[in-house]
């Protein structure tokens, strides 16, 4: 309980400390767009920055990152040394050209507006691919060779993520589209594009291990499980890799038959 207070209050403050700065936006974007809009807090996850619905008569228009710089600057490597944490403007110039790119094959939302402290982009209202096999982890075999597709789509476009979890991956139960987000890591120097490959397949199945994200199911037909990504990873990554790359995914370390398929699947050790 008290904790939770800590919380609400912190939460409080920062929405006082963004209120000139969402004030100013929203009459800029108004402009931009020609039409009254009220920019809204997000209940959701952020990241590093904050998140506002964009929306017009009540209605749910787009979605908004503004950059916190009241949190301050991330740590620039993270501590597997394969990813670096991007700065706030880093942020926003880096998801901007990922959604530039991606959405034009309808892979991510659509850039729509920036400006110095914030962008954006076209709203959707799908689900995060965490929450539904949250709900009912027997989807997994459903949706893990989707998500396989989407990433394979994504790297056919020189594009990495880096992050890439089961929350960053939105779907719509209506048409099972599927579409990326969050775009806010880097590799690190000297990482090459196989290789950062090879962590956004490692990272997306290490999440799936979970117990809670399909893991408990796919423990139950594992045979199935490698099987399955036999066919969706492409065998050009099995070409090896010289880095150490499981030992960084613990759902995938812990077990000797999982690390068994990443090497084979993908080179890694």
């Amino acid at each position: 309980m008290r904790f939770s207070l800590i919380r609400l209050w912190r939460e409080r403050r920062l929405r006082r400390a963004f209120e000139p700065l969402r004030v100013r936006l929203q009459e800029e974007l108004s402009q931009a767009l020609a039409y009254r809009c009220e920019v809204v807090p997000a209940s959701g996850k952020g990241g590093y920055d904050r998140l506002f619905y964009v929306e017009k008569g009540g209605r749910r228009m787009a979605m908004m990152r503004v950059k916190n710089q009241q949190a301050g600057e991330p740590t620039p490597v993270v501590t597997e040394g394969l990813r670096r944490a991007l700065t706030a403007d880093e942020r926003l110039a880096h998801e901007w050209s990922a959604y530039a790119a991606l959405s034009t094959q309808n892979l991510s939302p659509k850039p729509l507006w920036r400006t110095e402290a914030a962008i954006v982009c076209s709203y959707h209202p799908f689900a995060r691919v965490a929450a539904c096999l949250k709900a009912d982890g027997a989807q997994v075999w459903q949706l893990l060779p989707r998500v396989c597709a989407l990433v394979r789509a994504m790297h056919a476009m020189q594009i990495v993520h880096m992050d890439l979890n089961l929350g960053n991956i939105l779907v719509d139960p209506q048409s099972d589209q599927m579409m990326l987000i969050d775009f806010e890591y880097a590799p690190v120097a000297g990482l090459s594009f196989a290789d950062a490959c090879r962590c956004d397949y490692l990272r997306v199945i290490n999440d799936f291990l979970r117990p809670r994200r399909g893991g408990r199911e796919l423990q139950k037909d594992f045979t199935r499980f490698v099987t399955l990504l036999q066919h969706e990873v492409p065998a050009t990554l099995a070409g090896g890799s010289d880095r150490p790359l499981c030992a960084h995914f613990p759902h995938i370390a812990r077990e000797a038959r999982s690390r068994q398929a990443m090497e084979a699947l993908l080179g890694v050790r």
